[in-house]
């Protein structure tokens, strides 16, 4: 009962604290812009590879509080002995809160983050030798992303975008370093 009282005198609190920056300011949702990301990942019980991702810049939500969605793609495979194989595949479908704070240089804008994102993770273990063995198994999982990153202005449409972020996944967390663009709309 303490800690449900405690979070709600937080959550009061904060609200006060916020309100006043509402009084002159309103959300500007909507698609803002759009990109892509590759980079590495680090998932728990595999190899280190290779990931996509593509995204979009769904506005402000509360002053300094940008809002994105995106899609995340990457895949190990996995060589053992000859004949076989293990292949990871995850696809991850999410949301995310960046907080960007205030610095003097204006081109550049660094930010906290965290969300939520779904996990579509299938393992498949193939062998040419004894195909009876040959198994698939795929879960959807929910994961919480805590990271950050900055985004430093190329021109009036275009940013450089660099994250890292770590996903709490049961079973196969994940931390993952991104570089990319991100396109402002209309082009």
């Amino acid at each position: 009962m303490r800690t449900i009282s405690a979070i709600l005198a937080i959550v009061c609190l904060c609200t006060i604290g916020v309100s006043s920056s509402y009084a002159e300011w309103s959300p500007e949702m909507g698609l803002k812009g759009a990109g892509f990301e590759i980079g590495l990942v680090n998932a728990d019980q595999v190899d280190q590879t290779f990931g996509v991702g593509v995204f979009a810049n769904l506005g402000t939500l509360a002053p300094n509080v940008m809002m994105e969605a995106y899609v995340d793609y990457w895949q190990v495979t996995e060589q053992f002995f000859v004949t076989s194989e293990l292949r990871f595949r995850d696809i991850s479908l999410g949301a995310r809160a960046k907080y960007a704070f205030n610095v003097s240089n204006s081109k550049l804008t660094p930010y906290a983050g965290a969300g939520l994102g779904i996990h579509f993770i299938n393992a498949r273990y193939e062998d040419s030798l004894v195909p009876l063995l040959n198994t698939s198994i795929s879960e959807t999982k929910l994961g919480l992303d805590i990271g950050g990153g900055m985004l430093a202005a190329v021109s009036d449409k275009a940013s450089f975008v660099g994250e890292a972020w770590y996903s709490f996944v049961p079973d196969i967390s994940q931390f993952s370093i991104q570089i990319g663009m991100e396109y402002a709309l209309p082009w």
